[in-house]
């Protein structure tokens, strides 16, 4: 744990104690040592092993970063449709917020582009919509989805593919 290497839990299950004991006999060992000097500051064993966690904390988050970067590498084109494209397929893997503060855009941006996405897409599907209802309506309510994809637009038959 602290000059093993291993983890909380490995040595618990060695010791057949909890993982709650163990962290209080760490917590009563690091009290007990001195404190050290280090960079002309006295530290305590507890505020370096909080430094430590924090160091590994921005070690893990600048590798997301690397990573999320070479993968953008691989997008060709720079534009503002092929930035977004690139920054929607990342964000399977990434969350969106670490994908534009590696590509320093605004995530506000990408907000509003997947708005826009969504209300183009929206509109078009209302008024898919509107045309199934009237294609319904003129015929009294007797036409199921075969006759009423046969009348309705193309726009149809790719609505009810997604939906599925």
């Amino acid at each position: 744990m602290i000059h093993s290497g291993k983890s909380v839990v490995q040595i618990a299950r060695e010791l057949g104690c909890s993982e709650a004991s163990l962290h209080g006999w760490k917590k009563a060992y690091l009290k007990g040592q001195q404190p050290e000097q280090i960079d002309g500051q006295q530290q305590s064993p507890e505020q370096m092993a909080q430094t430590i966690r924090q160091l590994h904390k921005e070690v893990e988050y600048l590798k997301r970063q690397r990573e999320i970067l070479k993968k953008g590498d691989e997008h060709s084109g720079r534009g503002t449709e092929s930035r977004y494209a690139m920054i929607r397929s990342l964000s399977v893997e990434y969350a969106i917020k670490e994908c534009c503060e590696a590509f320093g855009v605004f995530p506000q941006w990408v907000l509003s582009m997947e708005e826009s996405r969504t209300d183009s897409e929206g509109s078009e599907e209302a008024e898919l919509v509107k045309q199934i209802r009237r294609v319904f309506a003129a015929n009294k309510g007797r036409y199921g989805s075969p006759r009423v994809s046969q009348a309705a637009s193309p726009g149809w038959d790719r609505l009810r593919r997604e939906s599925s």
